[in-house]
This record gives C-alpha cells, structure tokens and sequence, in this order.
C-alpha cells in the first residue's frame, strides 16, 4: 500500500512531465498535386469546353469564375 507522501509524489511527477509527441506531428510534407486531375493527353479541346459553361442549379446559371446569373422566369 502507497503512503499519501509517495502518492503525491507520484502524481507530480507526472503532471510535471513533458507532453510526449508522435513521430508523424513533427514531418512535413508538400500538399499533394493531383496529377491525375490534370488535363489528360488524347482528349481533345472541344471536349473540354463544356467546363466553361455555367451549371444550371434552379432559375440560376453558376458560372466557373463564381458569376451567378439569375434566369428570367
């Protein structure tokens, strides 16, 4: 059985430890690329064209460069 001295003695020294850290906190990495979303070789222009067309979302035209464009009723 622990004395009440040993015990507190035992609890400050934990409370007084350092923060334990985890390897991968301390590793940095670039910020992934997705190369695999860029344009892919063989597919031509004019099929990539449609991605400059506004998205129809209800009476609104949502443009790629962030326009929104309501839609007469």
């Amino acid at each position: 059985m622990l004395r009440s001295s040993e015990l507190k003695k035992r609890r400050a020294s934990r409370s007084t430890a350092s923060v334990q850290t985890f390897p991968w906190q301390s590793r940095y990495s670039e910020p992934y690329k997705c190369p695999e979303l860029k344009d892919t070789p063989g597919i031509p222009e004019s099929r990539m064209r449609a991605f400059t067309l506004p998205s129809r979302v209800g009476n609104r035209l949502h443009y790629p460069d962030g326009t929104i464009k309501e839609l007469p009723q």
